[in-house]
């Protein structure tokens, strides 16, 4: 392609170029809703209305897919939970088909397990909002997203443009130089432009290129308590707590192998006080100027994971609200027969064996009240745990030797088998004693007379997270297969007598340490207990 270069076409053709790219984007954005809630259609399309969306609507996935390849929606907000193909398989078709894959998918889920969001991206979402909705978060999201989805077809644009500039300019000869530098002056005013309106997110947003922080917005630098000059240049290893930086470094490490996709990931970020909080961010590896960069999105969450915890703890305090069944025929019982025992007790001059035996009942039913009201105030109490060394070998022996007379009431024999090789645990003893306590006098009330206890430890090293294991065995009458599952549950018990929360309890301690507990029949009969506590 030839021309006849002047200094005045030269001009007119360089202000020409970076007019066209620098000129903003225009008109109203269309947001498509799919859910097949009337009221949730009814609530999100005022919320959108209200900012000058466009908000057309379906009702599953099927139809959502038809009107998003005819409409071409700027983003599209889709339910999780809905009739026919759910919002997972709806997102993957859309971005399988090409008139529809460029098209932003916001999640809407009232499902808040890691496993679930992982779902979702891995899908192609790029973002979730949990119900019950908030006005402000769902608003501030499409608005973030669109901006995001804007600076991207803006800098793929201006990226084709360039290069059209480029091999044009290249055509000049020296006497072009001049304007070519007057050409990069603009292109850093563009620059500029971008970084302010990213700058402007309400969200963190950064770039890091060989672990080094090379952009971060205003939002990530208030995250953190820093100014953005105190920030650019350090290793975004400062900003990650230590506990948290190999989940960092290993989440990255993924979004390189599986490169354009994005993952989330919870952390704790490091302030410049030295307290940390809790962080969400999406994390991905992206290609800028012909070197790999880490790019990534974060936000505080430290608020969100406090409601979670109330919502927790509402829903421990309905289960306690059901106490008052349990315990008005738990402790009536007991009562009755203290109550006519000592009644009894009170027209005897002298006591007689007879008289013996019923104060014998009324002790028993007195401590038998002591064992219930134990396990009702341990549910119902938060959990608080004093942690320290300890040794699992140690407490399994104590545990052992305190049930040594119960034991010999059946007359059973306990056979120990502990491993020498069993590391040291960072655990609440007491808690742990419990736990063990609990296992054995179920195992002991589980067993005939002269009937045989096993009791063994062990340790997993080879494992991805190491741990310590201590298995209980009876050959009692085992536990019923559709029981299996229940009988962690809140007042679940197959006893005539009990209130149903020493596994629960056992449970709940094991999870506060991070461990967990399983329950399996054994051959021919009898039950095995077993627990996982990390080192």
């Amino acid at each position: 392609m030839e021309r006849n270069w002047t200094w005045d076409n030269v001009a007119a053709y360089t202000e020409k170029m970076m007019t066209s790219l620098m000129k903003p984007a225009s008109g109203k954005h269309t947001v498509l809703i799919v859910d097949d809630n009337p009221a949730n259609l009814g609530m999100l399309t005022s919320y959108l209305k209200e900012c000058g969306y466009k908000t057309p609507i379906a009702r599953n996935g099927e139809i959502a897919i038809t009107r998003a390849e005819i409409n071409q929606p700027d983003i599209i907000l889709l339910d999780v939970v809905m009739p026919g193909i759910d919002g997972f398989e709806t997102c993957r078709r859309l971005k399988e088909n090409n008139a529809t894959h460029a098209i932003p998918v916001i999640f809407m889920t009232a499902l808040t397990g890691t496993e679930d969001k992982l779902k979702g991206f891995e899908a192609g979402g790029v973002d979730y909002v949990t119900k019950p909705f908030q006005q402000e978060e769902i608003l501030a999201r499409v608005a973030t997203h669109l901006q995001i989805r804007e600076l991207e077809q803006s800098l793929r644009e201006q990226s084709a443009q360039l290069e059209y500039a480029n091999s044009e300019i290249r055509l000049l000869n020296e006497q072009l130089r001049e304007e070519n530098l007057r050409v990069s002056e603009n292109l850093k005013v563009s620059e500029q432009k971008y970084h302010t309106l990213v700058g402007e997110l309400s969200d963190g947003y950064f770039v890091v290129q060989d672990g080094t922080v090379v952009f971060a917005n205003y939002a990530f630098c208030r995250m953190h308590g820093y100014s953005q000059e105190n920030i650019l240049g350090e290793k975004f290893s400062v900003f990650v707590d230590p506990e948290s930086r190999d989940d960092v470094t290993d989440v990255y490490q993924k979004a390189r192998e599986e490169t354009p996709k994005s993952f989330l990931l919870e952390y704790q970020r490091l302030m410049k006080d030295g307290s940390s909080l809790s962080t969400e961010m999406t994390a991905k590896t992206t290609h800028y100027e012909s070197q790999v960069v880490d790019i990534g999105i974060c936000r505080d969450i430290t608020e969100r994971l406090q409601m979670e915890r109330r919502v927790r703890e509402a829903e421990r305090m309905a289960y306690i609200g059901r106490i008052t069944t349990s315990l008005s025929h738990e402790i009536r019982n007991p009562l009755s027969a203290i109550k006519m025992n000592l009644r009894i007790l009170q027209t005897a001059r002298t006591f007689t064996e007879e008289d013996w035996r019923h104060i014998d009942i009324a002790v028993n039913e007195v401590t038998r009240l002591e064992e219930i009201l134990d396990e009702i105030l341990d549910f119902a109490k938060p959990l608080r745990l004093n942690m320290g060394k300890c040794e699992v070998n140690d407490i399994v022996r104590e545990c052992l030797d305190l049930l040594h007379v119960k034991f010999g009431q059946k007359f059973l024999v306990v056979t120990s088998c502990l491993a020498s090789d069993i590391p040291t645990i960072y655990a609440d003893r007491k808690k742990i004693s419990q736990v063990c306590l609990n296992l054995l006098l179920n195992a002991f009330e589980a067993s005939e007379i002269r009937g045989k206890l096993w009791v063994r430890s062990t340790s997993h090293s080879d494992m991805d997270d190491p741990s310590v294991e201590f298995t209980i065995e009876d050959e009692g009458p085992g536990i019923p297969q559709e029981h299996l599952q229940d009988i962690f549950q809140p007042f679940f018990t197959t006893k005539e007598e009990g209130t149903g929360l020493g596994l629960t309890n056992t449970t709940r301690i094991l999870d506060a340490h991070g461990g967990w507990l399983e329950a399996e029949n054994r051959e021919p009969h009898g039950a095995v207990f077993r627990v996982y506590l990390p080192v």
